[in-house]
């Protein structure tokens, strides 16, 4: 029994005609009545009944034809399946990058991985966007996420199916030039900031962040600036107006710029977040680490 065969066999029961299938196929009529046969001869069973116009199928015909026609829309699909596996391996994975990362890296991250490869595509996402939106109906593989390790957003990830794998983070510093800010003391507590303005670094659509929700616990910034751009914050740093918080990477080299560790803020991860876990997702996470190890290690300034 061959594919070919049984494609002869089910196009002659359509068609109920041996020379219109041989048409079809560009073949001999003997060689679509050969290959009819030779499926009777190795079943024991008799497909048509003939005379001198028509096929008609039998009883044993009609139940050869239908587990047929299933057989070939299984066949199909698998061919189907083997040859996406080209396309799969072709198609770059797709990653949607939020929140903070999009602010401190995802021009130079865009670039980067632009010029770099082809297996990585990244998305600038607007607004913070849950994985089980952005992964499970939408159009992305994975989705790049900062929180603490401590975050209980971790766990509610990991038992619900995702993969959250580290593949960067940032320690965020109180940076503010002297005129505006002094203390002998490198590691100070929010408190310490009452009425100091700061540079929010997040779209101004935004609505307050975890930064503004901690301080206002304990002191009372008199300004909050909120920028997109955070070029911006370095120049209102550099230029007297306020502090910020910051990485330490993006603040240029000033004497007069003072960096404070802030004890109620954690180093923040950046977490790749996914549901499938393929060589080529692997791939993206060993591509991601080595990108933010260079920023981390090579960038000392964002002007």
């Amino acid at each position: 029994m061959t594919i070919n065969q049984l494609i002869y066999f089910v196009q002659a029961a359509e068609l109920q005609n041996i020379t219109r299938v041989a048409e079809k196929n560009q073949i001999s009529q003997p060689a679509v009545s050969r290959a009819i046969k030779d499926l009777e001869n190795e079943f024991s069973i008799t497909l048509f009944s003939r005379n001198k116009n028509h096929l008609r199928l039998t009883e044993e015909g009609i139940l050869f034809q239908q587990k047929t026609e299933a057989f070939l829309k299984q066949y199909n699909a698998f061919l189907n399946d083997l040859h996406g596996i080209r396309s799969d391996t072709e198609k770059p994975v797709h990653i949607l990058s939020t929140g903070l990362i999009n602010l401190l890296y995802f021009s130079i991250m865009y670039s980067y991985f632009r010029d770099k490869t082809d297996t990585l595509e990244i998305e600038y996402g607007y607004q913070a966007i849950s994985p089980s939106v952005s992964l499970t109906y939408g159009q992305y593989d994975g989705l790049l996420w900062s929180l603490n390790e401590n975050d209980p957003k971790l766990d509610t990830l990991r038992t619900t199916g995702f993969h959250a794998v580290k593949v960067g983070s940032f320690s965020q510093c109180f940076h503010v030039h002297r005129s505006v800010f002094h203390s002998s003391s490198k590691t100070i507590t929010a408190a310490m900031l009452d009425g100091v303005p700061f540079v929010s670094f997040q779209p101004p659509f935004a609505r307050a962040n975890y930064l503004e929700d901690i301080l206002y616990q304990s002191c009372r910034p008199n300004i909050i600036f909120r920028t997109e751009q955070i070029i911006s914050a370095v120049a209102s740093v550099n230029n007297h107006i306020a502090g910020s918080v910051l990485p330490e990477d993006v603040m240029g080299f000033d004497k007069d710029i003072d960096r404070y560790e802030l004890k109620e803020f954690p180093d923040m991860n950046i977490y790749l977040v996914y549901q499938e876990d393929t060589p080529k997702m692997r791939t993206v996470i060993k591509l991601l680490a080595e990108f933010f190890h260079t920023i981390k290690n090579s960038r000392h300034t964002h002007a």
